[in-house]
């Protein structure tokens, strides 16, 4: 193997994304357990940020090759995000040679504002991407350089991010099991959720069973590293009464 080859995605690697993805989650846990953002209130269990800012889930399914890429930012406190990848991501990343694999990690240097009306855009942000994904192009015209219109459409976003839907008024967090219950065994207070996907959809019943298709991809790349994935629907009620409805036309 010369110098410069990419290893291959062998038996092997599975091992050393496990091994790789639980190390950066302990090192990501260390650090939001200690990290105060503006929006955190003194009444806050200390658990809060590492239940809700983290990023290892989608670190998981990049590196797992069902997600194209995953984006570390933070919409006010860009020192957090250069702070999580100089402690938590780029030691990880360079411990287990991940890039040698086929990833590819890089800053969003030049202003990237978005259509969103709900931030000022990624700019500052980090990338880590996925260079055998098939939205591999669409990652780098949409975050790593300049976009050609004044806005990147938020439609777009979404897409070189690898979510099933176009952006609209509801929610699906996928929640990751296994972390809840570490949290619940070492914090008092219980913890209501760890977020290890989090994205917005549109009401479309057309759309409700590549959701649920999706949700099963993911699900088999937590269980692949020892982990077990749970899908909330409550923020978005036509998806469950939606399967409510099937449900009970198989239990019919």
């Amino acid at each position: 193997m010369s110098v410069n080859a990419e290893k291959p995605r062998d038996a092997a690697f599975a091992q050393v994304v496990r091994d790789a993805i639980e190390l950066f989650r302990k090192k990501e846990r260390e650090y939001l357990l200690t990290y105060t953002d503006a929006d955190c209130d003194e009444s806050d269990p200390p658990w809060v940020n590492a239940a809700h800012l983290c990023y290892y889930g989608e670190l998981l399914f990049v590196l797992k090759g069902v997600k194209p890429c995953v984006l570390f930012c933070h919409y006010y406190d860009p020192v957090h995000v250069r702070t999580m990848v100089e402690r938590c991501l780029q030691p990880v990343l360079a411990q287990f040679d991940l890039l040698s694999y086929g990833f590819h990690l890089e800053q969003i240097r030049h202003p990237m504002p978005t259509t969103s009306t709900v931030h000022d855009g990624f700019q500052n942000g980090w990338i880590l991407a996925d260079k055998h994904s098939a939205r591999w192009d669409l990652v780098q015209k949409v975050f790593l350089k300049p976009f050609p219109l004044p806005k990147v459409p938020e439609a777009l976003v979404g897409e070189a991010l690898g979510y099933p839907t176009l952006d609209g008024p509801h929610k699906i967090r996928y929640i990751d099991e296994t972390e809840m219950d570490y949290m619940q065994q070492n914090h008092s207070e219980e913890c209501c959720c760890v977020n290890a996907l989090e994205f917005f959809c549109a009401n479309d019943p057309r759309h409700f069973l590549k959701l649920l298709r999706h949700y099963g991809v993911y699900q088999d790349a937590m269980q692949a590293a020892g982990r077990r994935l749970a899908i909330d629907t409550s923020k978005h009620q036509p998806l469950e009464e939606w399967i409510a409805a099937m449900n009970a036309m198989r239990a019919s």
